[in-house]
C-alpha cells in the first residue's frame, strides 16, 4: 500500500511533520510514503531530504492566490500515482475530494492552523474534511478543543497530535563557544505573524545596552526590508545579522552557536524551532501567547516566558545573560529531557500509526 503527503513546497511547519514521518518510515512505519509538493517553488533542501529517505517526490508549481488553476493537474497526478492513503497538509481539498469520489481512497487532513487563528476563518475546510475525509489531525490543542466543541457530532474524527523534533539529529555534540559575545537568535519566516522588531528594539533597552549581545535572525519573508530599515534606524547594524534561509544542516550549526533562543510571536500552532532549540540544549524564552505558553514555563527550568514588550523581554534576556553555569546547565539538561519525553519523532510517529491502523485495519495483518 502507498501513502502520499500533499504539502506546501515552501517554508512551514507541515514539512517538519512530513520529514519526521519519513524519517520514522525507515523503522517500518507500516506504509510506503511519497511526497507531493505544490507551491511557487521547491526548496533544494526538501529534495535532498526526500531522496535521503529513499522516497519519491513530485512537484506541481502553483500560483499564489490562484491555487484553483492547478487543481486539474493535481487531480491527474493523483490518478497516475493511485495512493491508498492521502495525508493532506495544505488546501488542495477539491482535487483530493474528486480523487476520493472516483477511487475510494482514504484521506487524513492535517490542520496546521496556528493557535491564535480563529477557527471560523476556515470553517468550510474543517467541515468538509469532517464530512468527506476519514480523519482530522490538529497540531494545536486549542484548535482541537474548539473544533470538538463546534463539531461535537464528529469529535471522534478529530485528534490532537503535536509536532515533533528529530532528537537524533538535533542533538548537541560540541558547543561553539564565543568568549566575546552572548549570541541570541530566532528562526522563522520574517512575516507579520512574528515580532522580530521586538527583539531588535530590546537590544537598545537600558537593560541590555551595555552588554555584548549579537542577534542573528534566520529565515526569509516579506518583512525583511522593513526589519533591515529598523536595524539601521536603531543603529544596530553591528549587533543584528540576517542569515537567510538555513537548510537543516546549517540550522543545526546555527543553534550550536547560540546562548539563548528567543521566539517572539503573536501566536503559534506548535513551534518546531522551539523544539529544535530545546533539543539542541539552548535555553529558550518565548512570548506569553497561545502555542508557546503551553510549552515554556510549565516546568521548572524548562524555558521562560516574556510579555510582548521590550522592557520585559530585555529583562528576560538579561536574566539568562547573567545566569550562572550551574543554573544554565539546569535549563539545557531539563529542556532536552522534556523534548525526549514529550515531543520526539518516535512519539509522534506512534500516534500517527494509531490513526492509520484505525482507518486501514487491514495493515494489522
Amino acid at each position: 500500500m502507498k501513502a502520499l503527503h500533499i504539502l506546501f513546497s515552501g517554508l512551514g511547519g507541515s514539512s517538519s511533520v512530513v520529514f519526521s514521518l519519513l524519517n520514522e518510515n525507515k523503522n517500518n512505519f507500516l506504509i510506503k510514503q511519497d511526497v507531493f509538493f505544490t507551491g511557487s517553488y521547491l526548496s533544494k533542501d526538501y529534495i535532498r531530504k526526500v531522496k535521503e529517505s529513499k522516497n519519491k517526490y513530485f512537484f506541481i508549481k502553483t500560483k499564489k492566490s490562484y491555487p484553483w488553476l492547478s487543481w486539474f493537474d493535481v487531480f491527474l497526478k493523483l490518478c497516475k500515482e493511485k495512493p491508498d492513503l492521502i495525508f493532506l497538509h495544505n488546501f488542495q481539498f477539491i482535487p483530493c475530494l474528486f480523487y476520493k469520489i472516483f477511487f475510494k481512497t482514504k484521506i487524513i487532513y492535517i490542520n496546521h492552523q496556528a493557535s491564535n487563528s480563529r477557527v471560523s476563518a476556515s470553517l468550510f475546510v474543517f467541515l468538509c474534511s469532517l464530512l468527506f475525509f476519514e480523519h482530522n489531525i490538529c497540531v494545536s490543542a486549542r484548535i482541537t478543543n474548539q473544533l470538538k466543541k463546534k463539531f461535537s457530532t464528529f469529535k471522534s474524527k478529530i485528534t490532537f497530535i503535536p509536532n515533533s523534533v528529530n532528537t537524533n539529529f538535533f542533538k548537541l555534540d560540541k558547543k561553539i563557544k564565543s568568549n566575546n559575545y552572548f549570541r541570541i537568535g530566532m528562526a522563522s519566516r520574517l512575516d507579520t505573524g512574528k515580532k522580530h522588531e521586538l527583539i531588535i528594539k530590546a537590544l537598545n533597552n537600558n537593560n541590555l545596552k551595555s552588554f555584548n549581545i549579537i542577534l542573528t535572525l534566520a529565515g526569509e519573508g516579506a518583512n525583511l526590508v522593513k526589519l533591515k530599515k529598523l536595524v539601521k534606524s536603531e543603529n544596530l547594524q553591528n549587533r543584528v545579522k540576517f542569515v537567510g534561509f538555513l537548510d537543516e544542516r546549517k540550522l543545526k550549526l546555527w543553534y550550536k552557536s547560540l546562548n539563548l533562543y528567543v521566539q517572539s510571536t503573536i501566536g503559534e500552532a506548535m513551534s518546531i524551532s522551539i523544539f529544535e532549540a530545546m533539543s539542541m540544549e539552548v535555553p529558550v524564552i518565548g512570548s506569553n501567547v497561545v502555542g508557546v505558553n503551553n510549552i515554556l514555563g510549565k516546568k521548572k527550568y524548562v524555558g521562560a516566558l516574556f510579555n510582548n514588550n521590550t522592557e520585559d523581554l530585555s529583562k528576560k534576556i538579561k536574566f539568562f545573560y547573567k545566569l550562572s553555569e550551574k543554573h544554565y546547565a539546569l535549563y539545557t539538561n531539563n529542556q532536552r529531557k522534556f523534548i525526549l519525553n514529550n515531543y520526539s519523532n518516535s512519539i509522534m510517529s506512534d500516534n500517527y500509526k494509531k490513526i492509520i491502523l484505525k482507518i486501514l485495519p487491514e495493515l494489522n495483518y
